[in-house]
């Protein structure tokens, strides 16, 4: 027996020359030039929704140390449903390594589920599977019709490392499925001959595992009993020679290690020289030496305080090839927190609450947290949370079923059944090569801080470029070196912003671009995921789109009015309130009038006239060529422009660009309309507008304010939903205080709290309090 308390004692033992060999080789192509690990997680106000809802989320990104990252700034979240098509997307600002969104539903009906995915720009350097997904229940207020379902069996095996050997005990874990979910099965592992050699049983999920000797030159066949199907599949031949690994997992102290090889490869062991490297992606723990076997068995055990916390690997070389691999999950309990949570003050709306939150030496933690309120009144599972989106997902293949399962305290067997999950992870034999490819790969795509705003303009009037804000405030200035085509970077601008343009000369004074063209955005691919089965683990192959950030780069199109779309009632009652006010003086009956929607497709070269014409029919006609007036279909049409009425004889002047316009206001009566025109302060005043005005159609999102729902009237049931907070922050001493609406309808309050600290302590609890003595 070997115990290894740190590795690297133990290495010192072998030849210098064999241990530099696979520095150079491996260990160091790893760590070269070692790009950041970035992981996401998405905290959503409860876990299921009804069709009209609204889905209120807080983002988590974080780096391989699970603390916050501070490179990224923009996270892309996408809600797809069932057929993987995009319903919403949102581009959500990251500091500090949070950012909040919502998405607004709007009446999904043929979606029970729609799925969460979102990822950084930079993540994908690391895969398609790389991207976070979270299912998402819909309660659909409608009948849904009834679906028939093809059952379509999926039996497993998985050789503990990759492979089995002749000659010696191999353990071999088993996964049964039925269109993608795990069942209930038995079964038996049977030689060439039909005879039994291992029986098995299913243990959680559809998994389980078996061992049995794998005598040489024979063939052995798995068999499957399940509902009332009986299936039959031969098992992979083994290899001839090799080394073989049997870990054990269940020492709180201690990783347990057992190598084992068969005579054929004892008689050649002076030729073969095995590596025992253990890792966590391209995160080097350290690396183990054998060489010269002398016996069939060899053990190790290991401290686990070596290792990182989260899934590990160990994989096995020879002759600096990768022919093995085993994933392990390491849970340090110094990587823990504590909470403490009590009642501070309770007032006729509301509770006040207080959570201290401390590490495992009780210090108090700076941590960033989100909390979801609920009641029990309606059982209620967290599909996901930020244990299982941190330490678990990002290292393991597919989707996982019930992964907040396997940190779930109370769950007794939780160690075995993490077992179970990542001896059936599979491994398929790669090259040296294409391991440190796969582990630490060259980066394609950058982090990203911010959206980009790329043109050109000519001629060129000045060598400095300014952008400024609506009210001409200067946001960035560049210099363009005699080049006329132009970037402004790392923007923090929001969808509906407006921008303007300008050159400056060196006083900064503005000089109006003749004619600037903002690079058209081209259609974005999504990063797409095979979720139609959740439990196989199969990724989509996607194909790397070289071209995403040059597509993200062209994100504002230039617009000839700066007027948002989309805004809620709220918004548009205080503009209509605003709009009154700032009238009413020149117009009497102003409040009569409605605004109309400018068409963000008319440009600065457009003029009012033309507007009219194309947009309400108002044509320009001659009553018997005694004088002009304005029809429209079926009856004539009053022109105002600030308020002064244009006369039949100025018609054809009445020349105004629509980039001095204002608003334009019209109303009804019988068969007659009438327009009223306002233009902008500089063009009454006679001042030229030294700007070229833009529209930001692709920025950040904006982050609404939350609010509760309290009833479903459609299926008059309860919401089960109580409250959300997402911008909660501890002060010195860990605290945190905060408010929940107050609701006697309910038994207990369930807490739902995520969040990480600075030092990258992971916070997830589940709490439920009873309301039955809140007074």
């Amino acid at each position: 027996m070997k115990k290894c308390f740190f590795i690297l004692f133990y290495l010192c033992a072998f030849p210098i020359s064999a241990q530099e060999l696979f520095i150079d080789s491996i260990i160091n192509p790893l760590q070269k030039d070692q790009l950041l690990f970035e992981k996401v997680f998405i905290h959503t106000n409860k876990p299921s929704y009804f069709n009209d809802d609204i889905i209120w989320f807080k983002a988590y990104v974080g780096k391989n140390s699970n603390k916050p990252s501070l490179n990224t700034t923009l996270l892309y979240v996408n809600l797809l449903d069932e057929n993987e098509k995009v319903l919403f997307s949102n581009n959500i600002l990251i500091h500090k390594g949070v950012g909040q969104g919502q998405f607004q539903l709007d009446g999904i009906t043929d979606s029970s589920v729609v799925y969460l995915q979102a990822y950084t720009n930079y993540m994908q350097n690391f895969g398609d599977g790389n991207h976070y997904l979270q299912k998402i229940k819909i309660i659909n207020n409608v009948v849904a019709s009834e679906i028939v379902q093809v059952d379509n069996y999926d039996i497993q095996v998985f050789p503990e490392g990759g492979y089995l050997l002749e000659g010696a005990e191999n353990i071999l874990g088993i996964k049964s499925l039925i269109s993608g979910s795990g069942v209930e099965f038995s079964g038996e592992i049977v030689d060439s001959k039909n005879n039994n050699v291992a029986s098995f049983k299913n243990e959680y999920l559809g998994m389980t595992k078996c061992s049995f000797f794998y005598k040489s030159d024979e063939e052995y066949s798995i068999i499957l009993k399940l509902n009332d199907t009986i299936i039959k599949n031969k098992i992979p031949k083994a290899r001839k020679k090799g080394l073989i690994v049997k870990l054990d997992n269940s020492n709180n102290e201690y990783l347990s290690l057992d190598l084992k090889t068969n005579n054929k490869t004892l008689k050649e062991s002076k030729r073969n020289n095995f590596k025992l490297l253990f890792h966590q992606r391209n995160q080097v723990v350290d690396f183990l030496e054998i060489t010269n076997l002398d016996s069939l068995n060899f053990h190790l055990e290991i401290d686990k305080s070596a290792f990182f916390n989260g899934v590990n690997t160990l994989t096995v070389f020879n002759d600096n090839q990768p022919i093995s691999e085993r994933k392990f999950f390491i849970e340090k309990v110094t990587n823990e927190s504590l909470l403490e949570i009590r009642k501070e003050a309770v007032k006729s709306d509301s509770i006040e609450y207080k959570i201290k939150f401390s590490d495992n030496l009780q210090k108090p933690l700076n941590a960033n947290l989100s909390v979801s309120v609920s009641s029990t009144n309606i059982s209620i599972s967290e599909t996901t949370n930020i244990k299982s989106a941190f330490l678990l997902s990002p290292y393991v293949k597919g989707t996982i079923d019930n992964p907040t399962n396997y940190f779930n305290k109370q769950n007794k067997n939780r160690k075995q059944q993490f077992e179970l999950l990542l001896l059936t992870q599979g491994w398929t034999q790669y090259s040296s090569k294409k391991m440190i490819t796969n582990l630490n790969p060259r980066a394609l795509y950058n982090f990203e801080q911010g959206f980009k705003f790329l043109g050109t303009t000519t001629p060129l009037l000045s060598n400095y470029l300014g952008l400024m804000t609506k009210d001409n405030i200067l946001i960035d200035k560049i210099f363009l070196n005699g080049k006329t085509n132009f970037g402004f970077d790392k923007l923090l601008v929001y969808k509906g912003d407006s921008v303007k343009i300008s050159f400056l000369d060196n006083q900064n004074a503005a000089l109006k671009p003749k004619q600037i063209t903002i690079d058209s955005l081209k259609q974005i691919e999504f990063p797409k995921l095979d979720i139609s089965d959740e439990y196989v683990a199969k990724i989509k192959k996607t194909t790397v789109n070289n071209d995403f950030i040059e597509n993200l780069e062209s994100d504002i199109t230039k617009l000839d009015v700066v007027d948002l779309k989309g805004k809620k009632r709220g918004e548009k009652y205080k503009e209509r309130r605003n709009f009154i006010i700032k009238y009413k003086d020149l117009i009497w009956d102003i409040g009569k009038y409605y605004n109309l929607e400018l068409d963000e497709k008319y440009t600065s070269e457009s003029d009012l006239m033309h507007y009219l014409n194309r947009e309400e029919n108002v044509k320009i006609e001659n009553w018997r060529g005694l004088e002009n007036y304005l029809s429209i279909p079926g009856g004539e049409a009053i022109l105002f422009i600030d308020g002064q009425r244009i006369n039949s004889n100025d018609l054809y002047g009445a020349y105004v660009k629509m980039e001095d316009i204002e608003s334009i206001a019209v109303q009804t009566e019988f068969r007659l309309r009438i327009y009223q025109v306002f233009t902008t302060d500089n063009y009454k005043n006679n001042i030229q507008e030294l700007f070229s005005n833009f529209v930001v159609q692709r920025g950040y999102n904006k982050v609404k304010k939350y609010y509760t729902p309290i009833y479903n009237y459609k299926s008059n049931v309860k919401l089960t939903e109580i409250d959300w907070k997402p911008e909660l922050i501890t002060n010195e001493l860990g605290e945190v205080y905060f408010k929940i609406k107050k609701n006697t309808d309910v038994d207990n309050y369930l807490f739902s709290i995520n969040g990480f600290s600075e030092s990258g302590i992971l916070i997830n609890n589940i709490i439920s309090i009873s309301s039955k003595n809140i007074n």
